[in-house]
């Protein structure tokens, strides 16, 4: 790593090929790549939805606001850790073609804060 500035991104990307999105990121942004979102996929593809892919314990479900706390595995949360494998495995890919195996590099996953996961989660009563 440099000692200089590093350029990473944000993390909400245009499109839904999470491919294209992972070779672009790796190539461009080699020295700190992201963990690309691709909210034109659908439900469960942004911010919140991948939110709801990271919580263990918690599951979520939508409602016509947005998001939800829901009890059970909904298929809401099962679409968002099949989206988020999905990115994983895409940028795993872009990684290895790009000959980034080994070594010390790291990548950058973003996640919502707790006041932001709480201001756009509703409780399961409404």
């Amino acid at each position: 790593m440099s000692l200089y500035a590093t350029a990473s991104g944000v993390g909400s990307w245009p499109g839904i090929s999470a491919r294209e999105a992972a070779e672009v990121v790796v190539g461009e942004l080699h020295r700190l790549p992201h963990l690309v979102e691709l909210p034109g996929r659908g439900v469960g593809a942004d911010l919140i939805g991948r939110a709801g892919a990271l919580l263990v314990d918690i599951s979520i479900d939508t409602v016509p606001r947005g998001y939800r706390i829901a009890p059970g595995r909904r298929a809401v949360t099962r679409r968002a850790v099949s989206l988020l494998d999905e990115d994983l495995d895409a940028l795993e890919e872009a990684w290895e073609k790009a000959g980034l195996r080994g070594g010390e590099r790291v990548v950058k996953v973003q996640a919502p804060g707790p006041v932001t996961l709480a201001a756009h989660l509703e409780l399961p009563g409404g």
